[in-house]
C-alpha cells in the first residue's frame, strides 16, 4: 500500500461525522460563506498533528502536494503540519522544494487554519534575506485571493516574531 493511503487509511479510521459536521458549520462552508463548499472528514487537529508526525518522513513532497490538491480539509492541513515539518528539519535544497511547493500551491492554502498554520513556519524563514522576499509578499498582498492576502501577512509574522517589524 502506498504511504499516501495509509496516510488517508489512518485519517477515516478516527474520523468522526459529528466533527466532520461541526468543522463545517465552524469553517463556514455555506453558500456565500468565506469557506463555501469545503469538505471535512471529521478528524481533529491534535490527531491530524500526530498522523504528520508518523508519516512526514516517509510521505514524498509530490504526495503531500497530492493532499494538498485534496477536497478533504483535513487532508490538506495534514499536508500543511507535515511540509512544516519537513521544512523544519530540512536542508537548504529541501526547504527550497517545500517552499516553492507552498508557492506553488498557495491557492489550495484556503481557509484561515491552513495559512495560520504554515505560511509563519514556511514562507516567512524562507524569505528571509531573500532578495524576492518584498516582492514575493506584495505579490501575495494585492493578490484577490483572499487567502493569498492572509498568506502575505502571516508570513511576516516570522519576522515580528524576532523583532524586525519593518
Amino acid at each position: 500500500m502506498a504511504v499516501i493511503e495509509q496516510v488517508r487509511e489512518e485519517m477515516r479510521a478516527v474520523a468522526t461525522s459529528e466533527r466532520a459536521k461541526a468543522g463545517q458549520w465552524f469553517f463556514k462552508t455555506g453558500v456565500g460563506q468565506y469557506g463555501e463548499g469545503d469538505q471535512f472528514l471529521g478528524v481533529t487537529v491534535p490527531q491530524q498533528r500526530k498522523i504528520a508526525k508518523q508519516f512526514y518522513k516517509t510521505l514524498s513532497l509530490e504526495a503531500m502536494e497530492q493532499m494538498l490538491k485534496s477536497p478533504w480539509h483535513e487532508e490538506r492541513l495534514t499536508a500543511l503540519f507535515m511540509l512544516v515539518l519537513t521544512y523544519q528539519k530540512g536542508d537548504d535544497f529541501k526547504k527550497a522544494q517545500v517552499a516553492n511547493l507552498y508557492l506553488a500551491n498557495t491557492k489550495r492554502v484556503n481557509n484561515w487554519d491552513l495559512v495560520d498554520s504554515s505560511a509563519g513556519y514556511i514562507l516567512g524563514p524562507w524569505l528571509e534575506g531573500s532578495p524576492y522576499k518584498i516582492q514575493t509578499l506584495t505579490k501575495l498582498a494585492l493578490s484577490k485571493n483572499l487567502w493569498e492576502r492572509r498568506i502575505a501577512m502571516l508570513a511576516t509574522s516570522y519576522y515580528i516574531g524576532r523583532g524586525s517589524a519593518d
